[in-house]
């Protein structure tokens, strides 16, 4: 797994299906189960389930959570800075 992540993060720019299964491969994953599991979908409804549960579910990425509120997309270093003086204000 930490293997698998850690390419992930490394690949931000490349996570497509396909680059999903290259990626698997270069850390040994077991590509006939991997297969399996992207074509069914089998876990799908756990991870649903999972992100349904937090109290702040994130769909986007970046997401930041400053003081509890919820920052997504691209934001600049300016607009950061007015959030936590916001926030910090508050």
């Amino acid at each position: 797994f930490c293997e698998y992540h850690d390419v992930l993060c490394a690949n931000q720019h490349a996570l497509s299906a396909s680059e999903l299964r290259r990626h698997g491969a270069t850390v040994g994953v077991n590509l006939a189960m991997f297969d399996v599991c992207i074509a069914t979908g089998r876990h799908q409804e756990a991870i649903r389930a999972e992100l349904e549960t937090r109290d702040h579910p994130i769909e986007v990425t970046p997401t930041l959570l400053i003081n509890g509120r919820m920052v997504t997309g691209a934001v600049g270093v300016e607009q950061l800075a007015a959030i936590v003086d916001q926030e910090l204000e508050r």
